[in-house]
């Protein structure tokens, strides 16, 4: 026999219940094995590359250095991380922090934000220089606007 319980209107449920709490991501992250911690941060690094790029443009755009940058994200208590997924997570700080937007500007962030998260438009499987489309979008998205960024600053510099 299962026992009753009332529900929000009034009336008597008399059929069994299931009771689950969903982990956060970070939770459930935290108890993953290491073998699974891999395959997480493989999908979520969609382009090796331009996950390698956006870091250095990271970098350039806040004249720090990435360690600096990760040691800046993590809590004292914690142990110093270097793994891939605490570059990926401190990479998608900086772009939630919008620090690049007020040191270099709105565009040269997206474009690296376009670095980090991969984001273009198409399939994922057309996401690579091999296709025409692809090196288009990365022109004009990532390499145009940070082109435009250096060029301002070097004019910017020439009347100093």
């Amino acid at each position: 026999d299962i026992p009753t319980q009332g529900s929000r209107f009034g009336h008597r449920k008399t059929h069994p219940t299931l009771l689950y709490s969903f982990n956060s991501t970070k939770d459930t992250l935290n108890k993953l094995p290491d073998n699974h911690l891999g395959s997480y941060v493989h999908d979520q690094i969609r382009h090796k590359t331009l996950f390698a790029l956006g870091v250095l443009l990271i970098e350039l755009g806040l004249n720090k250095t990435f360690d600096q940058l990760r040691c800046d994200g993590q809590s004292e208590s914690q142990d110093y991380d270097t793994s891939l997924l605490a570059d990926y997570q401190t990479a998608n700080q900086v772009i939630e922090r919008e620090e690049l937007e007020l040191e270099v500007g709105d565009s040269y962030a997206y474009a690296v934000q376009r670095c980090i998260q991969c984001h273009f438009l198409g399939r994922e499987s057309t996401q690579n220089f091999s296709h025409a489309a692809f090196r288009k979008q990365f022109f004009t998205k990532v390499v145009a606007p940070v082109q435009a960024t250096f060029d301002a600053q070097i004019t910017s510099a020439n009347f100093l």
